[in-house]
């Protein structure tokens, strides 16, 4: 699934593309594994949050240059891992940077609506731990973009 009004796969081909070897992308990777090493030895109940903030602003930069799902799928690749036909940018580096006895394709789904969901409506100016428990917490936030998209298919 897409983040709903972005086209992820659309390049504007007026500016040239900056190198993004694979050695930078393992490096982008790496730092969101820390992140999710770090929120694991906090041993808090809200620690979680710096590591999806990681994920989301890693996957943010992605979008803005437009090239999210390529990158998410060299990740999966460089990493060894099946995305399948579908990729979903969020839940693709989620994958790749936390362990799947810790993190199981349940979780990887409920985060990755979660930071869809972020991803269309928090504002730029919003921390992601404020965006997430003002809307009810994770579960809330993947639940409520699971509805939108539901509501916007019977429109249509």
């Amino acid at each position: 699934m897409l983040i709903p009004g972005v086209n992820a796969n659309r390049r504007d081909r007026s500016e040239p593309q900056l190198p993004y070897p694979n050695s930078a992308l393992q490096c982008d990777l790496t730092r969101v594994h820390e992140a999710w090493r770090e929120s694991q030895r906090r041993h808090d109940r809200y620690s979680v949050y710096q590591y999806l903030s990681a994920v989301f602003d890693l996957v943010m930069v992605w979008e803005k240059e437009n090239r999210a799902v390529d990158r998410a799928k060299r990740a999966l690749r460089l990493k060894g891992r099946d995305g399948g036909k579908n990729i979903e940018p969020f839940a693709a580096v989620i994958s790749c940077t936390s362990p799947r006895k810790k993190v199981d394709a349940k979780a990887r789904s409920k985060w990755g609506r979660a930071l869809m969901f972020a991803a269309e409506y928090k504002s730029p100016d919003e921390p992601l731990e404020h965006f997430i428990r003002r809307h009810g917490g994770i579960n809330s936030c993947a639940a409520e973009l699971s509805r939108l998209s539901r509501t916007q298919t019977k429109t249509r």
